[in-house]
């Protein structure tokens, strides 16, 4: 076990990761918030808060993001071409793509590969953690699209209520 210290003491590798899948999820929050701020245009013009948009993706670039329980794995035949599609369509606004960890989805599904053929089906929701790389805002469309690097994916753990 490597140990990290910092001047209010000692943490483990297990909080360094809970601090990077809070910086995510605050980094989600943040880009959720400023999204609807430009999508609805409060307070001020959309060509504002679009700019701002654009620069806080630029400024998250190399950072991790972590979704909450939004989205629902895809997976046709073959196990390479997974995708994730927003499990709500009222409001499809955050688009990943990346090749997804595949030892995330061994620890959701086990040894029973034949769970992915069919895992679309069962809708179960997922969250999806990841480096941002590369991003594009659709101005007409009105979402985000992003290219995540690391990706992971998770479901809800139910032993922790």
């Amino acid at each position: 076990m490597v140990l990290f210290l910092h001047a209010y003491g000692a943490q483990t590798d297990e909080n360094t990761y809970s601090d990077a899948h809070a910086e995510g999820t605050r980094n989600f929050i943040e880009l959720h918030s400023l999204y609807l701020k430009w999508k609805d245009g409060f307070f001020g013009s959309r060509t504002h808060y679009r700019t701002q948009l654009y620069f806080m993706l630029l400024d998250m670039m190399g950072h991790r993001i972590v979704t909450g329980y939004d989205y629902v794995l895809e997976s046709p035949e073959l196990i390479y071409q997974q995708k994730l599609r927003f499990a709500f369509y009222g409001d499809d606004w955050l688009h990943i793509e990346g090749r997804i960890n595949k030892e995330s989805i061994k620890k959701i599904i086990g040894d029973d590969s034949s769970l992915l053929l069919s895992w679309w089906r069962s809708g179960k929701l997922v969250s999806v953690s990841g480096i941002l790389r590369d991003y594009r805002i659709d101005d007409w469309g009105k979402k985000i699209y992003v290219v995540l690097e690391d990706i992971t994916v998770k479901v809800p753990d139910r032993n922790k209520r």
